[in-house]
C-alpha cells in the first residue's frame, strides 16, 4: 500500500515495572507516500503513540496512529505488534475524504543507520487492502 519512513527519534528509557517487566512510551513522527499514488497514505505526515511492554527479549506493542494530508483530512489507525506475529495495524476510519475507511494492513520495517547517537530510524512498508463505507448523514 505504502512505504512510510521514521525520521530520527530520541530513544526513551523503559521504565522498571516488576516482574522483570519494563514499560516504554514510544512517539514517532512518520511521512507516507502511496506506490500507486492513491490518496490513501500519500503525500501525508503522521504522528504515532504506542506503548511497549518488554519482558526479557519479548517485546509487545500497542498503539495509535494519525495521519493528515495537505487538506487536513485525517486517518486514523490502530496497531498491535505480538511476538512472533506479524506487524497488524487496522485503517479505522478518518474525516472528510476519508470518513469510513477500513483496511487491515501488515507492517514490515528495517531499521536505518542513523547519523545521531541514542536515535532509531527505520523505513517501512504497508501491504493491505482497504475500502471506504459509507458514512451515516447526522
Amino acid at each position: 500500500m505504502s512505504p512510510i519512513q521514521q525520521p530520527a527519534v530520541p530513544a526513551s528509557k523503559p521504565m522498571e515495572i516488576g516482574d522483570g517487566k519494563q514499560y516504554m512510551q514510544v512517539n514517532l513522527i512518520m511521512t507516507a507516500s502511496n506506490d500507486q499514488a492513491n490518496p490513501i497514505l500519500n503525500k501525508m505526515a503522521g504522528r504515532c503513540q504506542l506503548a511497549r511492554l518488554i519482558d526479557g527479549k519479548t517485546v509487545e506493542t500497542h498503539g495509535y496512529c494519525t495521519y493528515t494530508d495537505a487538506d487536513n483530512n485525517q486517518i486514523f489507525e490502530k496497531c498491535d505488534f505480538l511476538p512472533g506475529q506479524p506487524n497488524n495495524c487496522e485503517l479505522t476510519g478518518g474525516t472528510g475524504k476519508f470518513a469510513g475507511l477500513q483496511a487491515s494492513i501488515v507492517i514490515t520495517t528495517q531499521p536505518i543507520k542513523s547519523s545521531f547517537d541514542d536515535v532509531f530510524q527505520s523505513i517501512g512498508h504497508k501491504d493491505g487492502t482497504y475500502k471506504i463505507a459509507p458514512v451515516a448523514a447526522n
